[in-house]
């Protein structure tokens, strides 16, 4: 499981669980639900690339922190 976060065209996240040829393998999220909805094919070019939440707030200072 990859768990790269992806927007869809209809502006759903998604998060990746897979490769197929052109198109990624991913679980649309469900605000209302706590889990992914079960993996769907969807072509790469109608879908963007997000940036990790862990890029946010104090996470990321916690660890440009951390030594190598």
């Amino acid at each position: 499981m990859n768990g790269d976060r992806w927007k869809l065209a209809d502006g759903r996240e998604a998060l990746e669980v897979g490769k197929v040829c052109d198109c990624l393998k991913l679980a649309v999220i469900d605000p209302t639900w706590p889990f992914p909805a079960p993996p769907i094919l969807i072509p790469r070019s109608e879908c963007t690339k997000m940036g990790s939440r862990y890029h946010q707030g104090a996470i990321l200072d916690e660890c440009e922190e951390a030594p190598l």
